[in-house]
């Protein structure tokens, strides 16, 4: 859109005639027609005295620039992330302290094992470092994060301690044990399966 042709969408959108614009800006009729048909240009001042009469600014008119959008809604975007960080900080923070608690109350206070210790602390410990480290998603994150933790776990016990040991019953009930097996065993069949292309 030229100037002229948006000097005269905004004279027809203000139910302005050519004779109406031209006495409210102190010219001739002809004055406005050639500016309208981009015969000639009109001087700075009548440009200002247009944008007050038709309510735009002078960008607007001049170079057709939209108005600027609401800027309010990406600051309350930026606030709520914002939020959200504070909130995943405390609980990763709070997680992590926890853990901290249970390492101390089992091993100093109960007076078990560095392992035991570990096996009840370290969820918290990898919760609270997943809640912090995630932003997108952290309780799927957590969820995930456990899964790999029981099937380390399970791993570590069933080679190094073996089943009769309380803590594999007491943190990896039968429905987990059989998962983790499957898990193991499908990855296995993958292996081998990738074994036999190569061959």
């Amino acid at each position: 859109m030229t100037l002229g042709e948006r000097i005269c969408a905004q004279r027809t959108a203000h139910h302005l005639s050519q004779t109406d614009l031209a006495d409210a800006l102190g010219v001739s009729r002809q004055s406005v027609s050639k500016w309208e048909t981009d015969a000639s240009v009109p001087d700075l001042d009548k440009l200002v005295k247009m944008c007050e009469l038709f309510e735009t600014s002078l960008d607007q008119l001049v170079r057709g620039a939209e108005p600027t959008a609401d800027l309010s809604q990406p600051t309350v975007v930026i606030q709520r992330e914002n939020s959200r960080r504070d909130v995943r900080t405390i609980i990763g923070l709070i997680l992590i302290v926890f853990g901290l608690l249970c390492f101390m109350l089992v091993f100093f206070l109960k007076g078990w094992g560095l392992d035991d210790a570990l096996v009840y602390s370290v969820p918290f410990w990898v919760w609270g470092w997943l809640t912090l480290r995630c932003k997108k998603h952290p309780v799927l994150a957590c969820f995930w994060g456990t899964w790999g933790m029981y099937t380390g776990l399970l791993a570590f016990f069933l080679v190094g301690y073996g089943l009769s040991n309380p803590a594999v019953n007491l943190f990896i009930p039968p429905n987990l044990l059989m998962l983790s097996l499957l898990s193991a065993a499908t990855a296995w069949i993958r292996k081998q399966g990738v074994d036999e292309r190569k061959e």
